[in-house]
């Protein structure tokens, strides 16, 4: 029994030596989708945070020049406000806020509806069926 043994050790030592590395199989279909998607998700989500980085800045910005224009407005000479030139009164600088934040807001608008269309695509590209995700919920601040 001790001279089988060691004749099968040998050739097991063979075996092992000549074998060739296995060849790593390919994703299943379903996991490279997902994988793919959430590549989709992260450029999204990206986008959209950059654009609401630039809509908080020119928000930020208005709020910043009202502010500077009401200030230089009530630190002027003291004109009652219904006898000062058209472009001195207390409204101007509130009708220049409001036109800056409502474009910042159509912008950030755009780009986050421009985020999720490319993620549509980019989804779509990958094969996947809808995600469930609701366009919408970037709005609930606004």
């Amino acid at each position: 029994m001790l001279v089988a043994l060691s004749m099968a050790i040998p050739a097991f030592a063979q075996i092992i030596s000549t074998t060739t590395p296995p060849v790593p199989t390919p994703l299943p279909r379903d996991v490279a989708v997902r994988m793919c998607v959430a590549v989709a998700v992260d450029k999204r989500e990206n986008a959209i945070i950059a654009a609401f980085d630039a809509f908080s800045i020119s928000v930020k910005s208005a709020y910043m020049a009202r502010r500077d224009a009401l200030n230089a407005l009530w630190q002027s000479a003291p004109v009652p406000p219904d006898q000062r030139p058209a472009d001195q009164r207390p409204d101007v600088p509130y009708r220049a806020f409001r036109n800056a934040a409502r474009t910042a807001k159509m912008a950030w608008n755009k780009s986050r509806i421009a985020a999720w269309r490319q993620f549509s695509i980019e989804r779509r590209a990958c094969g996947a069926r809808p995600t469930g995700e609701d366009i919408a919920v970037d709005t609930i601040l606004f």
